[in-house]
């Protein structure tokens, strides 16, 4: 499959071979296929998530309900048959990682990602062929590596005063990040 992923302030186009569809009043960075090729794109200004079949026939949207928490989605992965959705949250909170189920109808917030760590504003999303999660945080200047249980394995970024040992063990590189964006 070609996909072409265009987005400005205003509107996403996707273009697969003949078929083009047009979403208008959107904010992305990102778009994320399932196993069955459809397309997920998190929309932060109208707090939902697009999902366009692999035809571009139907348009559906996770919207924040009782079963599921948006709050701001920036960026999206899957891992198996999961979800993963990384909400970046308002100017006066905490953002979080979202586990959705493939029907759409469960998750499981991931606040704290060691001991009482918790995400300050994640904002991009990876899982790599093993199943590792890589996890930008933009404020805390990292970025996290998770197994699929959300465990922490690593990190990337500078180690810190008020670390614990165990904590600074798990860092790959002691380098300086100026609010990670993409992974």
């Amino acid at each position: 499959m070609f996909l072409v992923f265009e987005s400005n302030a205003k509107e996403i186009k996707i273009k697969k071979k003949n078929n083009l569809t047009l979403i208008q009043n959107v904010k992305s960075y990102g778009v994320s296929l399932d196993q069955n090729k459809n397309i997920y794109i998190p929309d932060f200004k109208n707090n939902l998530v697009f999902v366009i079949d692999d035809y571009h026939k139907k348009i559906n949207t996770l919207e924040n309900n009782k079963n599921i928490l948006i709050s701001n989605p920036h960026s999206i992965a899957f891992l198996k048959k999961k979800l993963i959705l990384v909400n970046l949250g308002k100017k006066d909170q905490n953002g979080n990682i979202i586990l959705i189920n493939e029907k759409g109808n469960n998750y499981k917030i991931i606040k704290n990602f060691y001991k009482n760590k918790s995400f300050k504003k994640p904002a991009s999303i990876f899982v790599d062929q093993n199943n590792l999660i890589y996890i930008s945080d933009v404020f805390e200047n990292k970025i996290l590596i998770f197994n699929e249980e959300f465990s922490l394995l690593n990190w990337i970024g500078l180690l810190e005063q008020n670390m614990t040992d165990d904590f600074k063990k798990k860092n790959l590189f002691d380098i300086k990040l100026k609010n990670p964006h993409g992974i």
